[in-house]
């Protein structure tokens, strides 16, 4: 007879959780005078440079290109072919993959005026543009208002014909959906609240936030409120607001003196909220449950977005963290930022066994051993 000793040795692997987030901190913030008024700013990951439309810079300088610390132009976007107005590219954003998007109205602003509704891509900072007259809008007669809206905000939210890009603002209070089948050529596709413009619930106005999930926005509600609110598409087809989603108060912070939501974006990995507010004293980066609307975490960031937060958020989770930019309390004045998050790290049980053959072993005791005998 031989007895045979199968020991397998178990290892404890411990990784870091997702979804817990433990703290978020602001690693800095900083303005910077640009060559004209500040409209939007978004930070490019590709080339870590930050985005900033100027609308009223001379022609060539409508949006700049800075540098990753927030203090050199080094650069302009190309403007060949561009159709511009009073506002010219008053929004930006910019996609993983390094695709950038504005949105603008080339005609005169005015009531009564039928105004075209632009929006413009790059497939990189050097690249020429193209554009696509995706709506018009009459501020006299709704009935004339279709298409995309006269973006105050902008978000993209995946890459090549899986690309949807999301515009927010106007007097619409509504989110205008570009969607492309080539990756390349956009679209208008639908709004958000056309269907249920009676839903104030589902009013987007400001900063706006796509998701995975097509079905879910995030958004700031109207200007100088700056209530948070995440609308969901019902299987009818109409945006109602997410049920549960309450934050702490109007403005989904707690602070007096807090102020207005402005800039916000949606961490996937956190399931978090992230937003910027305003309140012209000290402006605040607060983390919100993105079920629930719950305060999670706060720090203040010791600079300030103007009153209408003209800007972006832009988290990425593979770096735990994000930069954000917006007009700062000064027409010309640019905000730049960056800020971290950290996660807890919790021991998951994720055994991996290597059998070991110990003939005519004698067995033996041992933390994190099991021994098993076989007899032949």
């Amino acid at each position: 007879m031989k007895r045979i000793i199968l020991a397998a040795v178990l290892m404890l692997v411990v990784s870091p959780a997702f979804g817990q987030l433990a703290g978020i901190s602001v690693d800095w913030a900083k303005t910077m005078t640009m060559e004209g008024a500040v409209s939007s700013v978004a930070y490019n990951y590709a080339t870590d440079h930050f985005l900033v439309c100027q609308y009223n810079a001379p022609v060539g300088k409508k949006v700049a290109i800075v540098n990753q610390a927030g203090d050199t132009i080094l650069g302009y976007l190309n403007e060949t072919g561009l159709t511009f107005g009073t506002l010219n590219v008053f929004a930006i954003c910019v996609g993983s993959d390094g695709v950038i998007f504005g949105g603008g109205n080339p005609d005169p602003d005015g009531a009564g005026t039928l105004e075209d509704r632009y929006l413009y891509r790059w497939a990189n900072e050097s690249a020429v543009p193209t554009q696509f007259n995706l709506g018009q809008a009459d501020s006299a007669n709704a009935a004339n208002d279709f298409g995309m809206i006269f973006p105050r905000a902008m978000d993209v939210y995946g890459t090549g014909v899986n690309t949807v890009v999301a515009s927010s603002g106007d007097n619409s209070y509504d989110v205008s959906i570009l969607t492309t089948t080539d990756g390349v050529n956009f679209t208008f596709a639908y709004r958000t609240n056309a269907d249920n413009a009676t839903d104030a619930a589902t009013q987007i106005k400001q900063g706006v936030a796509l998701t995975s999930d097509p079905a879910e926005i995030y958004g700031v509600k109207a200007d100088g409120a700056g209530q948070v609110v995440s609308i969901v598409k019902s299987v009818t087809d109409t945006w109602f607001a997410k049920s549960g989603f309450v934050p702490a108060n109007s403005y989904g912070v707690p602070p007096a003196g807090f102020g207005a939501a402005a800039l916000i974006d949606y961490s996937e990995a956190q399931n978090a909220v992230f937003v910027i507010g305003y309140s012209q004293t000290d402006d605040w980066l607060t983390a919100l449950d993105g079920t629930t609307g719950a305060t999670l975490f706060q720090t203040q960031i010791g600079q300030n977005v103007s009153t209408y937060g003209y800007g972006t958020m832009s988290v990425n989770d593979a770096q735990l963290g994000g930069y954000f930019g917006s007009r700062a309390l000064g027409t010309n004045l640019a905000l730049f930022g960056k800020f971290s998050y950290t996660t807890l790290a919790t021991p998951t049980n994720t055994p991996t066994e290597t059998p070991t053959f110990t003939p005519e072993a004698t067995p033996t005791k041992s933390s994190g051993v099991k021994e098993f005998e076989v007899y032949e």
